[in-house]
């Protein structure tokens, strides 16, 4: 179905093993530098602007999402049908300004850009909190600190990517692809399970969205030996 609204179909020329978009893909060394470069540059950018922030947390919360966000390019890319156009990662640091909230992709179809977010969590989190994925909903200081392609746009806007990332074996895969407009309407963002979040994130949790079915419970069964099922 996810495939049907992005507008792909089954590439002939694909190989045999390659089963869907929820396969689960291994990361390069190469692009896993990339990804972490890019999360220190950000660590900087923020600890100049605010003291009072973990550093290394920042560095690995933006690498995550950049890790994430080449997941779900890679598996787009390997469905991409002619006239399709699928846009990169964008690994450039911008200014709190210059700061965007829009999508992290775009595939444009049939003269049409698509938008897609991508949420990725970090495998062994989903111990600690179940598998789940977290969203700004507001900021403490009231700047700029919101989703606002998520939850105040008209209906919602695009596509949400769910990953899980297995960061010792840099091996990740998409768990649920949903829009945000069936999410919105199904109420599935939630509070974090950590009060402090409260009023500040929202949390969309997998056991939700298979208890309403809007995505299936084998697509966020992990990998045996490389993850564990929810």
């Amino acid at each position: 179905m996810e495939g049907v609204l992005l507008g792909f179909h089954r590439n002939k020329k694909m190989k045999k093993n390659y089963k869907s978009l929820y396969d689960p893909i291994q990361i390069s060394e190469k692009l896993i530098k990339k990804c972490d470069f890019f999360g220190q540059k950000m660590s900087v950018k923020h600890s100049a602007r605010k003291r009072n922030q973990d550093p290394e947390k920042i560095k690995r919360d933006h690498a995550l999402g950049k890790k994430g966000e080449c997941i779900v390019y890679l598996a787009l890319k390997r469905e991409l049908k002619e006239g399709q156009k699928l846009s990169k990662p964008d690994f450039a640091v911008y200014s709190v300004k210059e700061k965007s909230w829009d999508a992290d992709l775009f595939l444009k179809t049939n003269n049409k850009n698509k938008k897609i977010h991508v949420k990725t969590q970090e495998f062994f989190q989903s111990k600690k909190f179940g598998l789940s994925w977290i969203f700004q909903y507001n900021n403490k200081e009231g700047f700029r600190g919101r989703d606002v392609e998520i939850f105040d746009a008209k209906n919602g806007s695009g596509f949400i990517f769910m990953v899980s990332f297995n960061e010792e074996t840099n091996i990740g895969k998409i768990c649920a692809i949903c829009q945000v407009k069936t999410l919105l309407e199904k109420k599935m963002f939630k509070p974090p399970l950590k009060s402090s979040l409260n009023g500040i994130k929202k949390c969309i949790y997998a056991k939700d969205l298979i208890k309403e079915k809007i995505v299936k419970k084998e697509n966020c069964k992990m990998v045996k030996g490389l993850f564990q099922n929810i």
